[in-house]
């Protein structure tokens, strides 16, 4: 598939969008891979069974609601589950040759989602889902979005990558009749039990937030009003604090990686297992002797606890004695070294791990994300997001 396929039928599918921003601005070649992937449909099934798991064992479980949610900040249980989570995993080949999910995070604020629908749409490899995506917005605010406000928030929206994403979903949520603007957090202003638009008043209370930020429990001064506005309970925010809390936050990993960590949200053995099969065991450094971690560092990633879009991890094999010590000093944690594997097209070899996006306990569509050298970074020729055919 050329590039300008792919920019032809996002001109299609969101003719506002493009017609009011030049979109391949936005879109490198890089971002999208040109090729379809076939993978085994038993690991689709491995992932639906896992999402199933984490949202009806352990997100609802009462054990989540008293005793992790309660952690510091404390965050109340929302009405409704985030939309457009995502697991990401990959796939280790190392004890069965057909490969087993491994999982490497869990996120609540997942991007791509639209991309990669009209990725497939163009393919023919999955029907478009973006009516689904915006069922499950209707689904988190508890009603049509016809005559509502939403908002579309994060730190400097306009400088952020996949800015694009943002205007598509703008469109989509104007097409169910709701107003939406997309604005920088700092705008925002909670009064008299309303969120509202600091320099825009007159669009009203806001009912429904699609939070992008990366201070996932908005204890950042910039992001007070919706500090406010959750504790509040009024306005429907989603991803919310809540799922980061119960699902995403690294430290859960921690303490399911720790023995009987499963057993004590009220699973069984059989779904226990299940869970601790794909988990990749993870640990606080400050479990370890620092000398004992050093020599086991070749079979670790370290990461920061609050880490995301790869930012600040290291591959143990190749970590500094300078940043091995950063890690000891800000309280990283060591997680086991799974590699990602490995996909051979054309005359190019990727990496690549698999993106499952996610609302409750059901999977919509999955991705591959291909590259090469260290860490995903959307710059590798004939990498990038790439459909999967299951089989």
């Amino acid at each position: 598939m050329r590039h300008e396929d792919f920019i032809q039928r996002l001109t299609l599918e969101y003719p506002h969008t493009a017609k009011n921003n030049d979109v391949e601005r936005f879109i490198v070649p890089t971002l999208i891979a040109p090729r379809v992937i076939d993978f085994p449909l038993t690991w689709l099934k491995s992932a639906g069974k896992v999402a199933a798991l984490f949202h009806n064992e352990i997100r609802e479980s009462r054990f989540s609601e008293t005793q992790i949610a309660s952690l510091a900040p404390p965050v109340a249980k929302p009405k409704t589950s985030s939309v457009l989570m995502s697991y990401d995993y990959h796939v280790d080949f190392s004890k069965v040759p057909s490969g087993e999910l491994r999982l490497i995070e869990i996120n609540t604020n997942a991007s791509m989602s639209l991309l990669l629908d009209v990725l497939n749409c163009q393919l023919g490899v999955d029907r478009c889902l973006k009516d689904d995506f915006m069922d499950d917005f209707e689904a988190a605010l508890g009603e049509p979005l016809q005559g509502k406000r939403a908002v579309i928030i994060d730190e400097k929206p306009e400088s952020q990558k996949l800015f694009v994403e943002f205007l598509m979903y703008k469109e989509l949520f104007e097409s169910r009749g709701a107003s939406c603007r997309i604005v920088d957090r700092t705008n925002l202003v909670f009064e008299n039990g309303e969120l509202r638009l600091k320099e825009d008043p007159a669009f009203g209370a806001i009912d429904l937030v699609y939070n992008r930020l990366t201070d996932f429990y908005f204890e950042q001064p910039e992001s007070s009003a919706l500090r406010q506005a959750t504790e509040y309970g009024k306005v429907a925010i989603t991803p919310h604090p809540y799922d980061y809390r119960t699902l995403a936050d690294k430290s859960r990993m921690v303490e399911w990686s720790r023995p009987n960590g499963f057993e004590r949200y009220g699973l069984s053995a059989e779904n226990a297992d299940i869970l601790r099969a794909c988990l990749i065991r993870t640990r606080e450094v400050s479990e370890w002797d620092p000398d004992e971690l050093w020599k086991e560092r070749k079979h670790l990633i370290f990461k920061p606890k609050t880490s995301h879009a790869g930012k600040g991890v290291y591959r143990g094999s190749s970590i500094s004695r300078g940043a091995f010590q950063g890690v000891i000093e800000s309280g990283g944690l060591a997680q086991d070294f799974v590699p990602a594997p490995t996909i051979k097209l054309g005359e190019a070899e990727f990496k690549y791990d698999l993106r499952f996006f996610a609302f409750k306990d059901r999977i919509h569509v999955a991705c591959a994300r291909l590259y090469q050298g260290q860490m995903t970074n959307a710059t590798t020729p004939g990498g990038g997001v790439a459909a999967i055919r299951w089989r």
